[in-house]
């Protein structure tokens, strides 16, 4: 937990950083979407939130189908032309949930993890996740990382090029402010 000084040094700090995610209010509600690069509102981790002590926070995950077929957009691995068919056939199959869960945890002061919530998320839904601001700080998104293949077409090889792996962008971190 932040004290109000402690806030204000943390975002002086943070203002002249390339690399650090947006810090914004979460006063009410925040809206996450998920951009054509796997990210939430286009951060890598995603944006820094503020809650105070005590208050109710909503965060509203967004994943649109469009950013589900961007080629630069992780999340369902490209091995074949056709994209938006191979995704559209996966979300027929699982009733339009994605592949992963969205995860609300909590590091408490003395260092315990709590999981508040996690949901499984639909695609062209709005996922809502509703709750208290104790003592500690949260993390949420997609905590597990995702395995990653990228192979258009079946051609890829040690010869041709390979590209595979397990990413996490998908998560960001809400601290908390007395």
């Amino acid at each position: 937990m932040m004290s109000k000084q402690e806030l204000s040094l943390y975002l002086s700090s943070v203002t002249t950083d390339p690399y650090t995610p947006k810090v914004v209010w979460a006063n009410g509600s925040v809206n996450l979407v998920m951009s054509g690069y796997g990210m939430w509102n286009d951060s890598d981790p995603s944006v820094t939130l503020l809650a105070h002590l005590g208050s109710s926070v909503t965060l509203n995950f967004y994943v649109s189908i469009e950013a589900l077929t961007e080629y630069s957009n992780y999340v369902f691995n490209v091995t074949r032309a056709d994209t938006l068919k191979a995704v559209n056939e996966y979300l027929f199959a699982h009733d339009g949930h994605l592949p992963f869960n969205i995860t609300i945890e909590r590091i408490t002061p003395e260092g315990s993890v709590q999981i508040v919530s996690s949901i499984n998320p639909v695609v062209n839904a709005q996922n809502s996740v509703s709750f208290a601001i104790q003592p500690g700080v949260y993390v949420y998104g997609v905590l597990k990382p995702i395995s990653y293949e990228f192979d258009p077409y079946g051609m890829s090889s040690v010869f041709l090029g390979e590209d595979s792996g397990a990413i996490t962008s998908l998560w960001g971190v809400i601290l908390v402010v007395s």
